[in-house]
């Protein structure tokens, strides 16, 4: 029976592993923050709205693919207390989670499927050490659908109980079309976060608004999206699916979360990215809210006892 082979290049100078499943479909993931740079058909169609460049990877602009971890998105204060432990968020002056993205990611040999392990050590910003696990698998349906999954875990080495939260941040694409704006997309869900300008989510419970379900965007048009969404609804087989649409070709892109891992899904249509606005829309599983240290309703969600983990599993289907 044929597999997946995998074999080691070069992007742009930084080192990456290359994925080709026995269709033709390929798959190519960073050695810098266990990156996917791209995943294409086997019909060389491009799924994912990826980097070009090893600076652009470097630099994490826009964070595509970027695995958040040991928190989400911006904070709305440079420190925060945990547990009577004191860090600091403003690693880059702007309180995003950039540390995995800089790590350099390991391949641990496992047959057909990409293993990446890193660690993270503790520091002034985080002070609890991780072992941090990434895997990444190509696969096809019976139907002839095509996915790849990406499992993400981090494991407490500390000796204390850590705050730990994942998302992921993959912005997809399809081949043929230069924006998002003739997508459309639908999510299962009964509530919206509601946020300010950036990102932010309000007070308390303030921050829940209930949506009629599902949320749907026949086109996107020029509509602007940027909302993060839970009370997730899952289907016969107890997963939360997110659906994104080609209406002309009649293709879709599906992605798949476990809600109890990843209670939150946050759409975006990345209109305020510098490089490439509008190209890809974001589909973010999440484990957690941005400003999670400052939430009550999110404590016990990130609490990891130490030798605990944290995991988040996401697949990416595609059918057309």
């Amino acid at each position: 029976m044929a597999r997946t082979v995998i074999s080691l290049e070069r992007f742009d100078g930084e080192r990456a592993w290359r994925l080709t499943s026995p269709t033709g479909a390929t798959a190519l993931v960073a050695e810098r923050g266990a990156t996917l740079l791209s995943w294409t058909t086997r019909e060389n169609r491009e799924l994912i709205d990826g980097y070009d460049t090893a600076e652009q990877l470097r630099q994490q602009l826009g964070g595509k693919s970027l695995i958040e971890l040991p928190w989400i998105g911006p904070s709305a204060q440079s420190t925060y207390t945990f547990e009577d432990a004191e860090g600091s968020l403003d690693a880059n002056g702007l309180g995003d989670c950039v540390r995995v993205g800089s790590l350099l990611f390991s391949r641990e040999r496992s047959g057909d499927v990409l293993v990446l392990k890193a660690q993270k050590p503790a520091d002034a910003e985080y002070p609890w050490p991780l072992d941090i696990r990434v895997v990444f698998a190509l696969g096809e349906s019976n139907f002839g659908d095509e996915h790849i999954s990406i499992s993400i875990s981090a494991r407490n080495r500390g000796a204390v109980t850590a705050p730990i939260a994942i998302g992921w941040n993959p912005y997809l694409q399809f081949g043929n079309m230069p924006s998002v704006s003739k997508m459309a997309a639908k999510v299962m869900a009964r509530t919206r976060l509601a946020t300010d300008e950036k990102g932010h989510p309000a007070p308390g419970d303030a921050a829940r608004t209930g949506v009629t379900s599902p949320v749907e965007w026949s086109i996107i048009g020029t509509q602007e999206i940027d909302s993060t969404y839970t009370s997730l609804i899952p289907n016969n087989e107890g997963v939360v699916v997110t659906e994104i649409l080609d209406p002309a070709r009649d293709a879709k892109i599906f992605v798949t979360q476990e809600p109890a891992e990843a209670p939150y899904v946050r759409l975006w249509t990345g209109d305020r990215l510098d490089d490439g606005a509008r190209q890809g829309l974001l589909v973010s599983p999440r484990s957690a809210t941005p400003d999670t240290f400052f939430r009550y309703d999110q404590i016990g969600r990130i609490s990891v006892p130490a030798g605990g983990t944290k995991e988040l599993t996401a697949t990416i289907t595609y059918q057309g």
